[in-house]
């Protein structure tokens, strides 16, 4: 009886093993297809090859994201701690997503010589389906513990028929606390 409720409490406690942090990579230099992307993830954009010396100006729905000049980013308040850009490497990164990060993206950029290229991506942020079945796993594994452990109450009879039995109870308490020492 004593590793069945340790089973239990391991059951408990093992659904928070199973969260999904999902870092979704683009690369919109190689293509014009939708960056998906799942709430509490983060996307990891490939804009250029290499931004060393370039001016960059990134607008979501026409409205300014954060801005590159001489090496030195700016971002907007609203996405302060979410927005990091890698020169060397041209990769955005848009931590923490929220379904409101979804939208249309354009990033204006000049090269060393002036010359402006536009860059158009779309970013969809979709809801974390892992979560939800995560929760929906939690919620059955702790019904079937639940019968099971009524099924076993009824086959041992350690619930008792009068509702108040003490010697059953204080049989419960103590298979409790032997577990929580094992």
């Amino acid at each position: 009886m004593e590793k069945f409720l340790l089973l239990l409490v391991f059951v408990g406690e093992s659904h928070a093993l199973f969260s999904v942090a999902a870092e979704t990579k683009c690369n919109v230099t190689q293509t014009t297809s939708p960056c998906s992307s799942i709430v509490g993830g983060s996307a990891y954009i490939k804009l250029l090859e290499n931004a060393t010396g370039y001016k960059i100006h990134c607008y979501k729905d026409d409205l300014n994201v954060f801005s590159l000049k001489r090496g030195q980013l700016m971002v907007v308040e609203e996405y302060k701690n979410k927005i990091e850009f890698l020169v060397g490497t041209g990769m955005l990164k848009i931590n923490n997503l929220k379904r409101t990060d979804s939208g249309h993206y354009i990033v204006e950029s000049y090269d060393p010589n002036g010359r402006r290229k536009d860059i158009y991506f779309n970013l969809q942020v979709k809801e974390n389906i892992f979560l939800i079945l995560n929760s929906v796993r939690f919620a059955v594994v702790v019904l079937l513990t639940a019968v099971l452990f009524c099924c076993m109450c009824s086959k041992f009879n350690l619930c008792g028929d009068s509702g108040g039995n003490q010697a059953n109870d204080e049989n419960l308490f103590k298979m409790y606390q032997t577990a929580q020492r094992e």
